[in-house]
């Protein structure tokens, strides 16, 4: 019993309000990387697994599209995966700059003369 006051004594002054403080953050670091890897190995949901059909169906983002029907044909899919499909889309929509459409007056007026 002795010796376990003792040991208490040493530790005692051995941490201070500082290393308290370190010791608490690095705690909770630890606790939030746990939490993030354990929610990203998580299978999606029903409306997440519905706009990887939708992703993979397309055809304006072709490299997306790809990446869509691998996921589908790999079968059960995490969030991380998803996550990742979802960032290649937003990264391929940022590449392509989509032209409005043109009007079909501006190509073939009806008033053309023919014959003159």
């Amino acid at each position: 019993m002795f010796i376990v006051k003792e040991n208490l004594e040493k530790i005692k002054k051995r941490l201070n309000l500082d290393r308290i403080s370190y010791i608490a953050i690095a705690l909770l670091l630890v606790i939030i990387a746990w939490q993030a890897k354990r929610l990203c190995a998580q299978p999606i949901n029903q409306t997440q697994y519905q706009y990887v059909v939708v992703l993979a169906t397309q055809a304006e983002f072709p490299n997306t599209q790809r990446a869509a029907r691998d996921l589908l044909l790999k079968g059960q899919m995490n969030r991380i995966h998803y996550l990742k499909l979802l960032r290649a889309q937003q990264f391929e929509a940022a590449k392509v700059r989509q032209q409005p459409a043109m009007q079909l007056e501006e190509n073939y007026p009806h008033n053309v003369q023919q014959g003159s």
